[in-house]
């Protein structure tokens, strides 16, 4: 049956492709065995006895419905074939970062059920969210254990991973319905990062951030005399008080955990969608274009014929694919190292590999409507057919190579809007994951205070161990490492051109289980050494062994303009959000509009005149988007001007009025 399943996987993997293949078979065959003249063989066309037609294809243009069948199956055979014995339809290997990632996970779920049973100081009470947490949580991992063993079409179509993801989270914040006070504070912090700067609504970032601030109050406040009954209470009250509000913030954290979550799976699922789509569009594209081929062979087309349209078909497919390959390249330098770590589970790749189909489709149907549109301007005489054959020879309509150039380049309009489509996605995916900065810029937002969290009672501190160390994304000027600890520590990246470094990240001391830093101002094309390093809350320090890897080097520049300067866009505002500007909780804004990737610099001014202009900082700039703070929350009320300058001084304004006025 396993044996089954991952054959069907094969044969969903090479579905897109096997007409490809097949009409290149096609097209091999019929001009490798043209129609012949000779003795035996009735003419095709009696006015002309050498358009005479080979046994083989007698049959074909007879009945092309067998033919053309089995020229499919065998395509699609041979793709099928080897794609199942390399082993491309095992979940290791469809999406090995992925599934890797999901095995970590999973490991670290696992690792802790079982601190939970070990260090529980009394049994929950029966029917409590403490009792049903561990419950639901190990009945998730045995769900993903049998799931994970499985081959079948659901991982090669990328649903199973995403579904797989779900079950992972359902279970880590089934988990948390358990956690003691310093994994929960740990939580809440880990998912305050999250939430800052994120493209998630801004009234809901309020409601979520205040209550994870409360929760991390509480965790705060909750010492080792809370265990055995708090302070100014006595006996079974004070203990039931306690758990009450201690059971109360496990809720709240496993609550907005969920709607994190929930937001990122769907994001990852519309990649998922996205990419499905497009192999679909493909595939029926592929289809389509065979069976109009064989509609070719069965009206008689000649071997001389079938080669112009080969010729048509390859000048679009590769004018398309270079010119898709130029963008993907244009705008990746744009997205930066965070998008490149978001995985979108090969969408851009299926964008360049669907460009040569569509493209050369694009390039033969546009051939066939300029020789439509000349035949009905010339009003050509005889077979309908042949004279639309005419039109092919390159010979005598050598302005063909030009249509089909141009054509050739029309479905990269489609494509772009479905590379912009995935990289508004990405962005999001990106802006609600927790990195820190080496710059500061981005940074999670910290806990009051960097001392080591109190532990619950009788929990005993479990020292740090680093695993899963790798480079999630890099750039020509930066890098995402990220790492997994199986206790919660802090984190710290030390690199250099050298095995003795000379460079470290800021210490980020949120304690956190799965940890990202950002290395920012690195040099392109230049190899570096880094290793990670974490400590947990018994002090206990691990560093892991020294890794490399390189930087790619710049993009080629862009063409000056005539005066010499290369041109840069005009940032455009189209929409401001503001949140915070409270005593309590500082000025922030979320500005989107398009070509805002250049921004360096964000101010608020009250009019042309003010001379009291507000700084933004911690400006985080992409091509529709910019955020940043303010140290300083002003009377907000009336009508400012935020400005946005680029790195050659070009102003972006919007005026905007403010709803928000601080309290106090």
């Amino acid at each position: 049956m396993q044996t089954l399943r991952c054959i069907q996987a094969a044969l969903v993997a090479a579905l897109p492709f096997a007409s490809v293949l097949a009409a290149l078979i096609t097209v091999v065959v019929f001009i490798s065995t043209p129609p012949v003249c000779g003795p035996g063989l009735a003419p095709a066309d009696p006015a002309h006895p050498c358009l005479n037609v080979a046994p083989w294809w007698s049959i074909a243009q007879t009945n092309p419905l067998g033919p053309m069948t089995a020229f499919l199956v065998l395509a699609w055979a041979a793709l099928t074939v080897p794609w199942w014995l390399l082993g491309y339809t095992e979940p290791t290997r469809v999406n090995s970062d992925s599934f890797s990632d999901l095995c970590g996970r999973l490991d670290d779920v696992t690792a802790r059920l079982e601190q939970l049973d070990a260090v529980r100081p009394s049994a929950p009470a029966p029917g409590s969210a403490q009792e049903l947490g561990p419950k639901m949580a190990a009945k998730h991992r045995a769900s993903l254990l049998r799931r994970l063993a499985r081959c079948g079409p659901q991982w090669v179509l990328g649903s199973e991973y995403t579904g797989m993801w779900m079950l992972l989270h359902r279970a880590e914040e089934a988990l948390i319905l358990a956690d003691l006070p310093d994994r929960l504070e740990a939580n809440a912090v880990y998912d305050l990062s999250r939430l800052a700067g994120s493209a998630i609504a801004p009234e809901k970032q309020a409601g979520w951030t205040n209550d994870l601030h409360q929760v991390v109050a509480f965790c705060r406040s909750y010492g080792p005399a809370a265990g055995a009954g708090m302070s100014g209470r006595n006996g079974a009250a004070a203990d039931q008080a306690a758990a009450l509000t201690l059971e109360q913030a496990r809720v709240t954290v496993s609550t907005i955990k969920h709607s994190i979550n929930e937001y990122r799976d769907d994001s990852w699922g519309g990649l998922v969608r996205l990419r499905n789509h497009l192999l679909g569009a493909a595939a029926l594209t592929g289809f389509t274009s065979y069976a109009l081929l064989w509609l070719a062979i069965a009206v008689g087309a000649e071997a001389k014929v079938m080669a112009a349209i080969a010729g048509y078909f390859l000048i679009g497919a590769v004018i398309g694919f270079f010119g898709q390959l130029y963008a993907e390249g244009r705008t990746s330098g744009a997205r930066g190292a965070i998008a490149t770590a978001v995985d979108d589970y090969g969408l851009a790749f299926t964008r360049l590999m669907v460009t040569p189909l569509l493209s050369g489709v694009a390039a033969v149907g546009g051939v066939v409507l300029v020789a439509i549109l000349a035949m009905t301007q010339t009003g050509a005489s005889g077979s309908q057919a042949g004279a639309l054959f005419e039109y092919f020879n390159f010979g005598t309509h050598p302005l063909n190579a030009i249509v089909a150039v141009a054509m050739g380049l029309t479905p990269g309009l489609f494509l772009e809007r479905v590379r912009q489509a995935s990289d508004q996605v990405v962005s999001n995916l990106g802006s609600s994951e927790a990195v820190a900065s080496v710059r500061g810029s981005g940074s999670a937002p910290q806990p009051e205070s960097s001392a080591a969290l109190p532990s619950a009672p009788g929990a005993p501190a479990a020292a740090a161990s680093v695993s899963d160390v790798r480079l999630v994304g890099v750039a020509p000027d930066s890098a995402v490492i990220a790492w997994v600890t199986h206790a919660a520590s802090n984190s710290q990246v030390e690199y250099g051109a050298t095995p003795s470094y000379g460079q470290s990240t800021q210490m980020d001391p949120s304690l956190t289980l799965q940890h990202r830093l950002q290395l920012l101002g690195l040099t392109p094309g230049a190899e570096y050494h880094f290793r990670v390093i974490s400590r947990d809350v018994g002090g206990n320090q691990v560093a892991s062994a020294d890794q490399t890897f390189r930087t790619p080097g710049l993009a080629p520049p862009a063409a000056p303009s005539p005066n010499g300067h290369a041109p840069t866009p005009i940032p455009h505002i189209s929409s401001v959000q503001p949140s915070g500007g409270t005593e309590s909780e500082p000025l922030a804004l979320i500005i989107s509009g398009q070509d805002l990737q250049s921004v360096k610099r964000v101010r608020l001014v009250r009019g042309p005149g003010d001379t009291d202009a507000l700084e933004g900082m911690g400006v985080v700039a992409t091509a529709t988007q910019v955020t940043c703070t303010f140290a300083r929350t002003p009377d907000l009320s009336g009508t400012w001007a935020v400005l946005v300058e680029d790195a050659d001084g070009q102003v972006g304004r919007a005026d905007v009025t403010f709803e928000l006025v601080p309290s106090g």
